[in-house]
């Protein structure tokens, strides 16, 4: 199987190369259902596994809540943000 680089061997290399090499690309969106048309709202890479270490290291603040636009997207990003904090909890 072919790598993108002899630096990645699983998901979250991947994950961690772009973090490094693209860190503020758009990498996450979701729709902002209160704006008119809808215009899709970004999380760049590094903002991404910003997120993804907190919640793998329980950072973030019992009360706070990830608010999503619509279920279809929240259930998407959650799931996203899921697997990179059990990733890099596994390592």
């Amino acid at each position: 199987m072919e790598r993108p680089s002899d630096d990645v061997n699983t998901l979250l290399d991947a994950f961690k190369r772009s973090v490094r090499n693209v860190p503020n690309n758009p990498y996450l969106g979701t729709r902002n259902e209160k704006v008119e048309g809808r215009p899709y709202e970004w999380k760049t890479w590094r903002e991404v596994d910003e997120i993804t270490t907190n919640l793998s290291i329980g950072k973030l603040k019992p009360h706070l809540s990830i608010n999503y636009p619509t279920f279809y997207v929240r259930v998407k990003v959650k799931n996203i943000l899921f697997l990179f904090r059990m990733m890099i909890y596994a390592k």
